[in-house]
Order: structure tokens, then C-alpha cells, then sequence
């Protein structure tokens, strides 16, 4: 019973962990879609509430398409890995970890789909859920380039992106149709 306790307690405090992490990557988001759209923060409040995160992202994207520029590899790359993780808080906020019987846990999307072809397993893990909070620190420190080094110096700002190039994020989506 002691161990079910102590491995509970590890669990929740890296599912903490996890939720205060992605928190703060949603306002990073945020900050950054002002100063890429070039909308002042007071005026971006009332125009972005109510917005998700997958349509901020998606407004950055359509940004740079609409006015037919490059977007930046690096913002394309933390842009891309936060959706990976969205998706992977999605399902885990939404349908809850559930374990096998080996002790494992798991997420599923049983709740979503009737259909046996689209059903999926997603493991979960306390390592995994430190792995994630990891990377979520990353796209917050990549955003903050585009959010505040960006408007101030450029030398900074190139020399910033080069160095946050070196820093791979270490989540991969995994999921195991059954």
C-alpha cells in the first residue's frame, strides 16, 4: 500500500507539474501571436479570449501564409511540437490515465470512437509527464525569442534562435492502434 501511495504521489506531483508547465506555454503563445501579428497586448486581450490554443497556433500559421512569408523554421518546429503536446494533454485531461494490468498506466480514446479501427493507447508515465514539462520549458524559451528579443535587438535575436536550435525537444507522440 505504501508504494501505491508513494507512486500516487509521484504521479500527481509530475501531472502537476505538467498542467503548471503547459499553463505557462499557453500565455507564451500568446505573447508571441501579439508581437508576430503586431497587435498591441491591450487590444490582443478582448480578440484573443475565448480563442484555444490550437486557433492561436493555427493564426500564427495563417499569418505568415496570408502575407506569403517563410515562417521561421525553429517557430514552425515549437509550434508543431506544442500541438503534439496538446493533443497528448487533450486526451489526458479529457479521458483520465487508466492502468493495465501490469501497472502501467495508459490513455485511451474509447470515450471518442465506437468504431474498433480508431481506437488507440497512449502510454503515461511519471517519466513521461516530466519529459513533456521539459519541452514545455523549451517552447516557452523559444517563444520568448519571438516575443521579446525579436522587438528589440536583431543580432540578439538571430543569436538566440541559433542557440535555442540546439536544444531538441525530447517528447515523440506515441500511439498504438489496438
Amino acid at each position: 500500500m505504501a508504494d501505491t501511495c508513494d507512486f500516487l504521489k509521484t504521479y500527481y506531483e509530475a501531472l502537476g507539474e505538467f498542467i503548471h508547465a503547459f499553463s505557462y506555454a499557453e500565455i507564451s503563445v500568446q505573447d508571441a501571436m501579439t508581437s508576430i501579428l503586431d497587435i498591441p497586448y491591450r487590444t490582443s486581450l478582448p480578440l484573443l479570449r475565448g480563442m484555444g490554443l490550437k486557433q492561436k497556433i493555427d493564426s500564427i500559421r495563417s499569418f505568415y501564409k496570408e502575407y506569403q512569408l517563410d515562417i521561421d523554421p525553429l517557430l514552425d518546429e515549437t509550434l508543431s511540437q506544442l500541438v503534439h503536446i496538446l493533443n497528448f494533454r487533450n486526451d489526458l485531461l479529457h479521458s483520465g490515465a487508466l492502468w493495465n494490468e501490469d501497472g502501467s498506466m495508459f490513455v485511451d480514446n474509447l470515450n471518442k470512437t465506437t468504431n474498433p479501427k480508431k481506437y488507440k493507447e497512449t502510454p503515461v508515465s511519471v517519466e513521461l509527464l516530466r519529459t513533456i514539462s521539459r519541452d514545455l520549458e523549451k517552447i516557452m524559451t523559444r517563444l520568448e525569442i519571438y516575443t521579446y528579443v525579436k522587438l528589440t535587438n536583431t543580432e540578439q535575436f538571430e543569436a538566440d534562435k541559433k542557440e535555442a536550435s540546439k536544444i531538441s525537444f525530447q517528447y515523440k507522440p506515441y500511439t498504438k492502434n489496438k
